[in-house]
């Protein structure tokens, strides 16, 4: 019966549970890279401006007169609208729009501000607008909503999104180099062992019964086959089948199930005083001889004499 050979289950589920954990490894440090630990640094950047704007919101104040921490608080979120902006405002000429006139410009900003409405952006706009209108109007503690409506409307949600989001921590400076250089190289890894449990599935050896060796090097006939190299044999499981014009065809069992007993009957048919058939070393007490051919025999003659005193009395 011929003898075929399949991909070692051991092996297959190694390359799978390999590779599939390079694709899970990559995955979270390519989403980690590019949006989580970006949103994290936005979230906390704004999270910094909000605090600031309580600092100042808290603070009393005249009407058309800024305390010191308000205006602090205020320059920090024109710089954030002015940032958001001037984003839109880049993203619009990269399209194709020209912006020459002032009019170009209102007419971008129009068109930001509407693209922005249903968008993250643009609640974070809406809120800046509502802190922007609190932090220049006149305030005196405590606040009220009937007194100081847009003053005490913009303490409330700064308030708020603090309660809510305050717990934010900046994101570490090695956050992104530790997810670029040790998770994000693990992705191209899935596809590799992919490929490699697909080609080994591939090859699949057949010895048939009169010798043939099929291979993914082609078809060897019995008598073709010069010898077999079983030095690594014992070691790491590998033989070296050797074709007559000298081509070498490497076998692995490791890889293949079944492998050991195609290299064991290549084996013992080319050397059976060392291997047998299942590519096992032939012990030295294999000879097949039995024990009593071993047996000395003892001469007569040469038994021990009788004791002195017994031979005498006969």
């Amino acid at each position: 019966m011929a003898i075929k050979t399949k991909i070692a289950r051991h092996y297959a589920l190694r390359q799978i549970i390999v590779g599939f954990a390079c694709l899970i490894l990559g995955a979270w440090g390519l989403v980690d890279y590019v949006w989580t630990i970006p949103g994290k640094e936005v979230a906390y950047a704004r999270l910094q401006i909000i605090e600031l704007s309580r600092t100042g919101l808290e603070s009393e104040q005249s009407a058309n007169v800024l305390s010191p921490d308000a205006k602090k608080a205020q320059e920090a979120v024109f710089a954030e609208i002015n940032a958001i902006f001037n984003k839109g405002l880049a993203d619009l000429q990269e399209s194709g729009k020209e912006i020459k006139s002032q009019k170009d410009l209102q007419e971008a900003f129009e068109q930001i501000g509407q693209s922005m409405s249903e968008t993250p952006d643009g609640q974070w706009l809406n809120q800046l607008a509502v802190i922007s209108r609190g932090l220049q109007a006149e305030r005196h503690l405590p606040l009220t909503e009937a007194k100081y409506h847009d003053a005490f409307i913009a303490y409330e949600q700064v308030s708020d999104i603090v309660d809510e989001f305050g717990a934010i921590e900046k994101p570490h400076k090695y956050d992104r180099i530790m997810k670029g250089l040790v998770f994000l190289p693990c992705l191209p890894f899935f596809p590799y062992f992919l490929w490699i449990y697909y080609r080994t599935k591939r090859k699949v050896y057949v010895l048939d019964d009169d010798g043939t060796l099929h291979s993914p090097l082609g078809e060897w006939p019995a008598d073709s086959i010069a010898e077999i190299d079983m030095s690594k044999w014992m070691a790491k499981s590998i033989a070296h089948v050797v074709h007559t014009d000298g081509k070498r065809l490497m076998l692995d069992d490791y890889k293949h199930r079944d492998l050991h007993l195609i290299i064991g009957a290549i084996a013992s048919r080319l050397y059976p005083q060392d291997w047998d058939a299942q590519a096992e070393k032939v012990k030295l007490g294999d000879s097949g001889d039995s024990d009593s051919d071993h047996k000395i025999e003892i001469d007569s003659e040469a038994q021990p004499s009788k004791d002195p005193a017994t031979s005498q009395i006969a």
